[in-house]
């Protein structure tokens, strides 16, 4: 009987480590502010993916209250504004997240020069909208340094009632030609989606989960403000407060245009560039 439960407790185990690897390989790399992580390139198993990375704000590494900590190498802490800190840090999926009111939260980023960006730009996110901005807003900014539709860049999500391209993601670039660029395909409410926007100096290009969805030419330099970049808010023409209504889990930001294979690659393994190297 001894040797029978010793061969069941050795087959559970077994069973367990099996189930235990495969949910790693499912969920990706997933460190924490408890088990730590990758703090520069040095300490990565992916470097190459450090490069160019000015903003890195991922809620799923674990509560730090009125603080959302930038852990790229920049540490451009943002702050949580209109927001609870005992409420709008909430587990979906089984991570992290903050969850955004559509009318008055965002975390303020700052107004650091590195944010200044004129040419090359890479935007991710994984974001899961729960429903439209309050008010006249027609939109629910991701990222956005935007200033009353004349300055600097901003990605977002449009809402259910715009009239011309409802659920659609736009990446607004003032400074180049043409400034709008909207997504072919539309994101629906509740339901978590890898987003990402790439400017190349040639193209403006819309990924949704590691796809590429369209790839519109597009020109010249991007405009600079004084404003402050924030996550969840933007303001666009006639002083629209563009709040974004749901929930985001990280925020990349990247001085340099990513390539294809590493957009993929963010798709599958968002904090790869947080594995510490062996």
């Amino acid at each position: 009987m001894k040797r029978l439960m010793s061969f069941i407790l050795l087959l559970v185990l077994a069973i367990s480590s099996i189930t235990s690897v495969y949910a790693q390989r499912q969920d990706g790399i997933r460190p924490s502010f408890k088990q730590g992580y990758a703090r520069s390139a040095g300490e990565s198993k992916h470097p190459q993916l450090w490069k160019g990375l000015v903003g890195a704000w991922v809620p799923d590494l674990g509560v730090t209250g009125n603080t959302l900590h930038d852990v790229s190498s920049f540490k451009n802490h943002g702050t949580l504004t209109n927001m609870d800190a005992g409420t709008d840090w909430v587990v979906s999926e089984g991570k992290h997240t903050l969850d955004f009111d559509g009318t008055n939260d965002y975390v303020d980023l700052g107004a650091a020069a590195v944010f200044d960006i004129t040419g090359n730009m890479t935007i991710l996110a994984r974001i899961n909208k729960t429903g439209d901005a309050a008010g006249i807003a027609m939109a629910g900014t991701i990222l956005g340094k935007e200033i009353v539709s004349s300055a600097g860049y901003s990605f977002e999500l449009l809402d259910s009632d715009d009239g011309s391209n409802p659920r659609k993601l736009r990446f607004f670039k003032f400074g180049l030609t043409p400034t709008s660029h909207f997504s072919t395909a539309t994101i629906p409410d509740n339901t978590w989606t890898d987003v990402a926007a790439v400017y190349n100096g040639a193209e403006s290009i819309i990924y949704i989960n590691g796809a590429e969805d369209s790839s519109p030419s597009a020109t010249g330099s991007i405009t600079t403000n004084n404003d402050s970049l924030k996550i969840g808010f933007s303001r666009s023409s006639g002083n629209t407060d563009n709040y974004f209504n749901g929930n985001i889990i990280y925020v990349l930001f990247y001085n340099r245009a990513l390539t294809p294979n590493e957009i993929a690659w963010l798709h599958r393994e968002p904090y790869a560039m947080f594995e510490r190297r062996e």
